[in-house]
């Protein structure tokens, strides 16, 4: 059963741009390696790397967010606290989210 709690997600035009120059870095870089279809080991490389820095870096935030849509409200506020506190610790984290977590999101 889905959620009744819209959950929105903004997107930057420059965020996508900067993850596609990225996207093509890594073909290069696989190209020059001489690995066969650098364009296939790229997107796996690109998805494991955004999977494993979004579930690392924003993992507290994940969480809230999965109390959020189970709709377990007293859950959710430790789990958001901490990760308000760790991006405040660190602001160039959520600054620059597109190289941290390769998320096009907006930080605000």
């Amino acid at each position: 059963m889905s959620s009744t709690v819209r959950i929105i997600r903004q997107g930057q035009w420059v965020g996508y741009a900067i993850s596609l120059v990225i996207y093509f870095a890594l073909v290069g870089l696989l190209s020059l390696a001489d690995f066969a279809h650098p364009s296939v080991w790229a997107i796996f490389i690109f998805v494991s790397l955004m999977l494993i820095l979004r579930n690392l870096v924003a993992r507290s935030q994940r969480l809230g967010m999965g109390f959020v849509r189970k709709e377990q409200w007293d859950e959710a506020p430790p789990h958001f606290e901490e990760s308000y506190a760790s991006f405040s610790r660190r602001p160039w984290v959520g600054q620059w989210r597109v190289l941290t977590m390769l998320s096009p999101s907006t930080a605000d």
